[in-house]
C-alpha cells in the first residue's frame, strides 16, 4: 500500500498510549532495521504475526541509540509521539 512501510514485530521496543496533556494516541517506538535509528510511529496496524504496516507521515526520529532512549523520560517520549501524530494530521 502506498504511503506505508513495514517493520518487524521484533524491532518494536515500546508500545503505549500518550497521556494528558498529549491526548490518548497509541504509539510504537522501534529500531529502524536499516539505519538503526530509534523512531516513533502513531499510525500503524499489525498485518500478521511478525509484521506491522506503518503510515509514513505519522513517523519521526526519536533518538540515535538505545542508550539515548534510556535517558529519555516517558514524558519526552510521549511528547515526541504527539508531535509525530500532529505531523501526520497536517
Amino acid at each position: 500500500m502506498k504511503g506505508y512501510f513495514r517493520i518487524s514485530e521484533s524491532s518494536i521496543i515500546l508500545s503505549s498510549i500518550t497521556h494528558d496533556p498529549w491526548g490518548n494516541h497509541r504509539y510504537i517506538v522501534y529500531v529502524n532495521e536499516n539505519s538503526k535509528i530509534i523512531r516513533v510511529n502513531t499510525y500503524y496496524e499489525k498485518i500478521n504475526e511478525a509484521e506491522y504496516e506503518c503510515y509514513i507521515y505519522y513517523d519521526k526520529p526519536l533518538c540515535n541509540t538505545i542508550d539515548e532512549l534510556r535517558k529519555m523520560t516517558i514524558e519526552e517520549i510521549e511528547f515526541q509521539a504527539y508531535c509525530a501524530w500532529m505531523d501526520g494530521a497536517k
